[in-house]
């Protein structure tokens, strides 16, 4: 049974999500970086900027022909506001979590901006990952041992977090049968 269940949790990780990378070339050691896979500034978003600028031009310039020349002012002040705010709220392709099981530890590690901000290790043989939280809610993967925990890929999708969480179990699984 459960050879049958490390046998479909291995044909789930190849399509585990475009944004998870499973490395296990080296023996006894795997690593996982998962990363968003989003531009950095989309065109999407993009374009939606330029309509609000052309837009707002348009509705400016007819108050600026009434009269209202400070309208023009606030219309620029909305824009810079919306573009920093679009721009700051885009995924940045600078951001990853990786998560290594070797040598009896498991080590998830935040990098943000390319600096590496938390780094969490944990012996494997008492760890568990765990999904929490509900399918359309907020739902949070946690890696926890004892009272320590750190949530980790929440960027994913629920599938995603799932085939993840069982895959992460069954790693582990393998790791205390040793």
């Amino acid at each position: 049974m459960l050879c049958e269940i490390q046998e479909l949790i291995m044909e789930e990780n190849f399509n585990l999500s475009p944004n998870c990378n499973i490395d296990t070339s080296v023996p006894n050691k795997i690593s996982i970086r998962l990363q968003p896979q989003v531009a950095l500034f989309r065109a999407e978003t993009k374009v939606v900027l330029l309509l609000l600028v052309f837009f707002s031009w348009v509705i400016g310039g007819s108050f600026l022909l009434l009269g209202a020349w400070p309208v023009l002012i606030f219309l620029a002040v909305d824009i810079i506001l919306i573009y920093f705010f679009l721009k700051k709220g885009s995924s940045n392709i600078a951001d990853w979590e990786e998560i290594d099981i070797h040598g009896g530890e498991l080590t998830v590690r935040k990098v943000r901006n390319s600096r590496c901000l938390n780094v969490f290790n944990i012996p494997t043989y008492w760890s568990r990952v765990e999904l929490t939280g509900q399918r359309y809610g907020r739902s949070k993967l946690i890696v926890c041992f004892r009272d320590k925990y750190s949530e980790i890929a929440s960027f994913l999708d629920w599938k995603s977090k799932v085939k993840l969480e069982r895959y992460l179990n069954v790693e582990l699984h393998k790791l205390r049968a040793k």
